[in-house]
């Protein structure tokens, strides 16, 4: 039979390994939020970039991924903004600009609270660490 402090301790052992995925969970979604939230800044910054841009002018355009196309502005003054589920809407560039303001805050956020789940996690993993070290030090 186990004694009841080896079962202690795999069940603590369990523990590390759940807040181990829980954790790595957490920073693949917080890389792709941090991800999406460079492509947010990226259109943000196109946008400022066409501003002044007038209507058959010529320009380097990015298109993702340090990648640029050359392309005429045929209307400077709108955008087409993805607003979810594979529907794109037309808005002026300074509402276009605002909504991408309003996501990038929100991804923002979610990062945030991700660093926050993250950081409790890891200050309930060392508590256990520090339980199974005393469990240790009284064999």
């Amino acid at each position: 039979m186990v004694p009841a402090i080896d079962k202690n301790m795999q069940g603590k052992m369990r523990e590390l390994e759940t807040f181990k995925s829980q954790l790595q969970q957490y920073q693949q979604q917080k890389s792709q939020i941090v991800m999406a939230v460079q492509e947010m800044m990226s259109a943000k910054a196109t946008i400022d970039g066409i501003r002044d841009t007038k209507d058959g002018e010529e320009m380097i355009i990015p298109i993702g991924g340090g990648t640029f196309i050359r392309g005429t502005i045929t209307d400077a003054k709108n955008v087409v903004t993805s607003v979810g589920a594979d529907v794109a809407v037309t808005k002026d560039a300074a509402s276009a600009k605002k909504h991408i303001e309003e996501q990038i805050k929100s991804a923002e956020e979610s990062v945030a609270k991700l660093d926050s789940e993250m950081q409790k996690i890891e200050m309930q993993a060392q508590n256990i660490y520090i339980e199974m070290e005393a469990g240790m030090a009284k064999k």
